[in-house]
């Protein structure tokens, strides 16, 4: 799920239910939707994070050498 969502990060629940669905039938009732919400919900979160703050994060200043 994790993957699909990476893959195409546009995708709603109820768009990546329906393909777990057609994928596993039988496996994952509808009653999933909200629980998957939650999930997506955090994992944009987690790319927004590191969009904005990852790359600041990683960066660290050079060092000056000072004149002896």
């Amino acid at each position: 799920m994790r993957n699909w969502f990476e893959a195409e990060p546009w995708r709603t629940g109820s768009e990546l239910l329906s393909r777990l669905q057609a994928e596993y039938p039988g496996d994952y009732p509808d009653k999933l939707l909200r629980t998957l919400q939650r999930r997506l919900k955090v994992w944009r979160s987690e790319q927004a994070d590191a969009l904005l703050f990852g790359t600041l994060m990683m960066w660290t200043p050079p060092r000056r050498r000072l004149p002896l």
